[in-house]
């Protein structure tokens, strides 16, 4: 599981962050092989990726780890794909 939270107020999105978003969010589906969630709100966005494998004879438990990160709104895809892949690669 990986959730992204970006806590950008919607007044604050304009259409050139939106469209990173986008591309952003394509890349998760890519790398992470699964279906994402995406809450938006009016102070941030939220997409989270899930597992949804059956488990017979267990209890499924999902730990989250939480990094804080501060990326100019400007190259805003490009260092949250960056960001993401090493969290990502910390994890596995």
């Amino acid at each position: 599981m990986l959730a992204v939270k970006v806590l950008l107020e919607k007044h604050k999105r304009d259409s050139a962050f939106v469209s990173s978003f986008k591309n952003v969010v394509i890349y998760l589906k890519r790398l992470l092989n699964n279906e994402l969630s995406i809450i938006n709100d009016s102070n941030c966005i939220e997409v989270v990726s899930s597992s949804n494998q059956e488990i017979q004879d267990g209890i499924k438990v999902e730990l989250l780890f939480k990094k804080t990160i501060y990326i100019n709104k400007h190259n805003f895809e490009e260092n949250l794909k960056k960001e993401i892949e090493s969290f990502n690669k910390k994890i596995d």
